[in-house]
């Protein structure tokens, strides 16, 4: 059986199938084996709402559109209007309804 240490132990396998290289099915209680995996990084970055880290730089997010700005793009934009301003491409019902 697995235990919450396991993901940061040296010997964790990584795999659905062993737990670990020194117990592959897993320890039931404390395992006396357990080493610290000295690349397993605990530093959790911290960010106010609306912001997020990319590459270890805060960045702010884009704000959400308002309820008009939402209803704008869906009226307007060529992904959701039937006629798509500039295009060369027709759908064959539209061309059998033209003519």
């Amino acid at each position: 059986m697995k235990i919450d240490k396991c993901d940061r132990c040296q010997f964790y396998s990584n795999s659905p199938h062993l737990v670990c290289a020194v117990h592959p099915s897993g320890v039931d209680k404390d395992c006396l084996d357990y080493r610290l995996n000295p690349s397993y990084i605990f530093e959790e970055q911290w960010c106010p709402d609306g912001y997020v880290y990319y590459d270890g730089e805060l960045i702010k997010l884009p704000d959400k559109p308002n309820k008009e700005r939402q209803l704008w793009l869906l009226n307007n934009h060529p992904a959701f209007i039937s006629n798509p301003l500039n295009c060369t491409w027709y759908n064959q019902e539209d061309v059998y309804l033209l003519s």
